[in-house]
């Protein structure tokens, strides 16, 4: 993946997700499957049986709080 994704991403059972290094995630993700991360990602995990992994460069930015809500990228 290439470019930004802000909302739910699903990572299905036996997929594959591969984030670049200037992409984003941004938003929840559902993991079933696997999601590589060269990119930055921030928002709410659910790991079902899947794995994130942050590879070379990958991060996790972390959210500002802004009027009580949490705001991500």
């Amino acid at each position: 993946m290439v470019g930004r994704q802000s909302g739910s991403v699903h990572a299905a059972y036996g997929r594959v997700l591969r984030v670049e290094r200037r992409g984003v995630l941004a938003g929840s993700l559902h993991v079933s499957g696997t999601i590589e991360s060269c990119g930055t990602r921030g928002g709410t995990e659910h790991v079902d049986g899947g794995r994130i992994q942050d590879l070379d460069g990958g991060q996790v930015r972390r959210p500002s709080i802004k009027d009580g809500a949490a705001i991500y990228l």
